[in-house]
C-alpha cells in the first residue's frame, strides 16, 4: 500500500497539465517513444503528440487509487483499533479464564489432599483396628494358656492324689510284708530247734559237697559239645601200635603226598602252631578237615575235635574256640 502511495504522489507531480507551454509541447511531440512509468505501462506518440485524454483518465486513476488507498489504511486503522479493543476485551477474558482455571486448579489440589489426608486416616484406622485385633488375638492367647495352665495343674492334683492313694497301698503292703517276715522268722526258728530239721539239713549239706565235687571233676576232663558229656583229649593215642603212622608212612609214600595247600589268605605264609595255642577259624574250615583220619593210622576225632591240615602240618583243633590240642609236624612229605 505504501509503494503504491508513493508511485501516485510521484505520477501527479511528473503529469503535464493542459494550459502547457508550447514550447514543451513541441519538445514533448518530438519523442518518438514514451517514458517509461512506475506502474510498468507506456505512452505511444500520435503524429509527434501525446494522447493527453489517455494520461489524464491515468492520472485520475491513480488518484482514485490512492483515495481508495488511503479509504482502506483508514478503514483498516479503525480495524486494528476495533480488533485493538477486542482483543483488550479477549484478554480480559482469558485473564478471568485463567484466574477461574487457576482457582479451580486449586480447588482440585486442595480436595486432592482432603482425598489423601482422608485415605490415609483411613489407612490410619485400619491399622489401630489390626493392632487392636492382635492385642485381642494375643489376649485370648493368653487366656488360653491359662486356662491349659489350670487344667495341668487340675491333672497333677490329680496325679498327686493318686500317689498319696498310691504310698497308702504301699505302706500297707509293707506292713503285710513285714508281718510275713516275722512268721517266717518264728517258722525258722521253729524248725532249727527241731532235731529231724537239723538232720536234713546236714545230710543236705553233705550231699551238696559230694556234688561240687563231681562237677569239678567232671569240668577237668570232660566237656559238654552237641547235647552231650565228652572226654577232654589224651595224647597217649602214639603207644598203641595200630596208630603208628610213621611206618605206615615209610611204606606208603604216595598216601601222604597231598596237593599243593591253599591257604585262605594269598599273604600268609606258613609259621608253627603249638600245642595250647589257638588257630584262625579261616585255618580249620570244613575245607581243611581230615575226613577219614583212619586212612592215615590217625586216632579218630570226637565232640568238638577235628583233624585240620595246615601246610604239611596236621592238627587236632577243637572247633569251638580253635585250642589246638594235638599236633604231628611234617605229616605230609
Amino acid at each position: 500500500m505504501n509503494r503504491l502511495y508513493i508511485a501516485s504522489l510521484i505520477a501527479a507531480l511528473t503529469i503535464v497539465p493542459a494550459t502547457a507551454h508550447a514550447v514543451d509541447i513541441n519538445s514533448a511531440a518530438k519523442v518518438q517513444t514514451s517514458n517509461t512509468l512506475l506502474n510498468g505501462t507506456s505512452h505511444i506518440a500520435i503524429n509527434g503528440v501525446l494522447d493527453d485524454r489517455s494520461f489524464q483518465r491515468r492520472s485520475s486513476n491513480r488518484g482514485q487509487r490512492a483515495r481508495g488507498n488511503r479509504g482502506q489504511q483508514a478503514r483498516g486503522s479503525r480495524n486494528f483499533r476495533r480488533n485493538t479493543v477486542r482483543n483488550r476485551s479477549n484478554r480480559g477474558q482469558v485473564r478471568n479464564n485463567r484466574i477461574r482455571q487457576n482457582s479451580t486448579r486449586q480447588r482440585v489440589r486442595q480436595e486432592s489432599r482432603e482425598v489423601r489426608q482422608s485415605r490415609r486416616n483411613v489407612n490410619n484406622s485400619r491399622r489401630t483396628v489390626r493392632q487392636a485385633r492382635r492385642n485381642n488375638g494375643n489376649v485370648q492367647a493368653a487366656r488360653q494358656n491359662v486356662r491349659q495352665n489350670q487344667s495341668n495343674l487340675r491333672s497333677q492334683r490329680r496325679d498327686l492324689r493318686g500317689a498319696r492313694s498310691d504310698n497308702r497301698q504301699f505302706r500297707r503292703d509293707d506292713r503285710v510284708i513285714r508281718n510275713d517276715r516275722r512268721q517266717a522268722r518264728r517258722d525258722n526258728r521253729r524248725f532249727r530247734n527241731d532235731r529231724a530239721f537239723r538232720n536234713d539239713r546236714r545230710q543236705f549239706r553233705g550231699d551238696n559237697r559230694r556234688l561240687r565235687s563231681d562237677r569239678r571233676f567232671k569240668g577237668r576232663n570232660q566237656y559238654f559239645y552237641n547235647g552231650r558229656f565228652h572226654n577232654r583229649w589224651k595224647n597217649d593215642w602214639r603207644r598203641f601200635s595200630r596208630f603208628d603212622f610213621k611206618s605206615y608212612r615209610k611204606r606208603n609214600r604216595s598216601i601222604f603226598r597231598l596237593g599243593f595247600y591253599s591257604s585262605p589268605f594269598r599273604s600268609h605264609r606258613y609259621s608253627r602252631f603249638g600245642i595250647g595255642g589257638y588257630l584262625g577259624s579261616a585255618f580249620f574250615h570244613s575245607n581243611y578237615w581230615i575226613s577219614n583220619p583212619s586212612y592215615y593210622r590217625l586216632p579218630p576225632a570226637y565232640g568238638a575235635y577235628r583233624w585240620v591240615r595246615y601246610f604239611n602240618d596236621i592238627l587236632l583243633v577243637d572247633i569251638r574256640n580253635g585250642y589246638i590240642a594235638d599236633a604231628e609236624y611234617g605229616f605230609f612229605t
